[in-house]
């Protein structure tokens, strides 16, 4: 007897039977050269493809990859080149290109214009310049060797700009600084592992916003910054003495993160000048760790700052919150935030008030928030004297850790406490 064996189910491909949309998102994760070689799959991917919103191009790895034209460097040239002519008409999203070696600047220039005519929103150019954009945002990534400067009104109309650098020519950033007059943001990151001392130029005249993170151990990259549109300023350094300002009376708001310990006065002395004398700042973040704290009794005062963020990692936080608010007579919005490594409350400074009740207590303290409440005598000493002076003060918010002592302990204390003010309400919230 002949046995009839049943025929096997047909596997179901899954995968293809999803909508043309989701599977162009999903290939727009891959690089492009990856995304491309899809197309052999069968008829239904043939195409799919030509519809991606981001583009990952590498001429490192993608000439390696790459079958069509001659070996080499003209191999990924070409490549990029059919990419973009055989692409559909849709936006682009997002253009990468990594040049880890000498592109014709011609060829690159082609593919930003093709691709701004797609409405691009971001490029990502790894490590040389373009020759046109629009109103995007280009990511730029300078190493410790000179570039060619681009030539004059290249950027006419880039508006966003992140440059990261790593022991950079200051020459080369100056040259793509002035190349762009119409940039509003700027974010420089990375390392300056240098000995020689050099000076970073920044001048941008429609600039608003700044950030600046760079790694400076030998503290000899200076910044001289012109902008007098500039509004926000961020700056995380352990070398504020190397940053200056020059016309930017529009600033009112700044957030300064010391990177290091510091023993020395001038550094904040510094910072003291760059901000109170110079500019108009009413939102202040600070964040320091230990300090020389003489230099926070130089001959200063914040006298515009309505809204101060003070984070302190172990050092005499307390003494500096009085002489904060003492030199912070408009202040309005007060957020405090110590980050201790030592839990012993014994180690702790103890509170020193103030001689005399300080001008914000007095007149505009409204708001106040302390986070990484311990409950330590020290910070319920300053809990009492501020709900005790707030003459004005209407809340007071206390986000307590997990090693806060006993909440119900706490609770009958802060109901004892004077309260200037009647209208203040004071709420725990446990994090």
């Amino acid at each position: 007897m002949v046995s009839m064996s049943k025929p096997r189910a047909r596997v179901r491909d899954r995968i293809s039977a999803l909508p043309d949309a989701l599977l162009s998102h999903i290939l727009s994760f891959l690089p492009t050269l990856c995304a491309v070689r899809t197309s052999i799959l069968s008829a239904r991917w043939r195409n799919m493809w030509t519809s991606l919103s981001h583009l990952d191009f590498d001429n490192e790895r993608d000439s390696f990859g790459v079958t069509i034209g001659p070996y080499g460097k003209d191999r990924f040239t070409t490549f990029v080149d059919l990419v973009f002519l055989y692409r559909d008409s849709s936006d682009i999203k997002k253009l990468g290109l990594k040049i880890r070696y000498p592109v014709d600047f011609s060829r690159i220039d082609d593919w930003i214009c093709t691709a701004v005519r797609r409405n691009v929103l971001e490029v990502d150019l790894h490590p040389f310049y373009v020759q046109n954009s629009e109103g995007f945002e280009i990511v730029f990534k300078f190493m410790d060797y000179k570039y060619p400067p681009p030539p004059p009104g290249c950027f006419p109309n880039l508006k966003f700009l992140h440059v990261e650098i790593d022991s950079p020519d200051p020459d080369s950033l100056k040259n793509l600084f002035t190349r762009c007059p119409m940039l509003e943001e700027l974010s420089i990151h990375g390392f300056s592992d240098c000995a020689r001392v050099y000076d970073i130029c920044v001048c941008a005249p429609e600039l608003k916003t700044l950030r600046i993170k760079v790694s400076d151990p030998y503290k000899n990259c200076y910044f001289v910054i012109n902008a007098p549109k500039l509004e926000y300023i961020d700056i995380k350094s352990a070398a504020l003495s190397n940053y200056y300002l020059k016309n930017s009376n529009g600033l009112f708001n700044a957030s300064i993160v010391f990177e290091e310990h510091l023993e020395d006065e001038y550094q904040l002395c510094h910072l003291a000048d760059l901000l109170s004398q110079r500019t108009n700042v009413n939102h202040l973040s600070l964040e320091i760790h230990d300090h020389c704290l003489q230099a926070w009794y130089h001959p200063f005062d914040f006298g515009n700052v309505n809204q101060m963020k003070l984070v302190l990692h172990d050092c005499y936080y307390w003494e500096v919150l009085a002489v904060l608010l003492t030199k912070s007579p408009k202040l309005v919005d007060l957020a405090l935030e110590h980050r201790i490594k030592s839990h012993d409350e014994y180690s702790l400074p103890q509170w020193k008030q103030p001689e005399s009740v300080p001008a914000c207590l007095l007149r505009n303290l409204s708001t106040i928030t302390i986070k990484g409440f311990r409950g330590h005598q020290v910070e319920m000493d300053v809990a009492q004297y501020m709900l005790k002076n707030g003459h004005v003060l209407n809340n007071m918010t206390i986000y307590t850790g997990h090693l806060c002592k006993k909440e119900k302990e706490l609770y009958k204390k802060f109901l004892m406490f004077e309260r200037r003010s009647m209208t203040c309400k004071v709420e725990f919230i446990k994090m």
